[in-house]
């Protein structure tokens, strides 16, 4: 029976050699295999080391200890997921569209009739034109020419022009904003002129 106690105690103080560098009583005295060891205090005949355990509240064990290398983890908030701003309602975004009309110098059809130059724009608030992408405008008008326009251009508020011998009884106008949605409005051509 005592043969197989000291049997088992060189077995596992060859598995601790193994797995962690060096023989001994864990907690009391270690022996480092050479070149294994690391962090070791002195050295002792024949090249064995000899380092004694400190007690875990004497306060030195913080000091053999190797400092990690391991980068820190640090819990973050989690993001705050931005709310979609709502789109207008059609009926505010009536009251943006506005057109002027003008007559075009020696501008006539072929039976003698004036023509005009028409302008629509859009006038959005400051934080809705920066979220406009296009407008596209549709003239109800049997003279307007082209009959239907579209703009990407925010500096000149989505400005399209068309030509003809009236003003367009309506105008249907649909904007689309850059998170993909669309609103689509109508207005009386003749009474947004300034």
């Amino acid at each position: 029976m005592g043969v197989f106690l000291v049997a088992s105690v060189l077995l596992w103080q060859v598995l601790q050699a193994l797995i962690m560098g060096s023989f001994g009583v864990p907690g009391i005295v270690e022996f480092p295999v050479a070149g294994m060891g690391k962090g070791l205090r002195g050295i002792g005949a024949g090249g064995i080391s000899v380092v004694r355990k400190s007690s875990p509240g004497d306060g030195s064990a913080k000091a053999d200890r190797p400092k990690s290398t391991a980068p820190e983890v640090v819990a973050l908030p989690p993001e705050r997921i931005p709310q979609a701003e709502p789109i207008p309602s059609s009926i505010e975004m009536e009251g943006w569209i506005k057109a002027q009309a003008r007559e075009f110098v020696g501008g006539m059809d072929k039976d003698g009739n004036m023509l005009y130059r028409f302008d629509v724009w859009l006038k959005a608030p400051a934080a809705e034109k920066g979220r406009i992408v296009t407008v596209d405008y549709t003239f109800d008008a049997p003279s307007a020419k082209p009959p239907k326009q579209s703009s990407k251009d925010a500096e000149t508020g989505f400005r399209v022009s068309f030509g003809g011998l009236t003003c367009a009884t309506a105008i249907e106008f649909i904007v689309t904003f850059e998170d993909g949605k669309r609103r689509r409005a109508k207005v009386d051509g003749c009474e947004i002129l300034n």
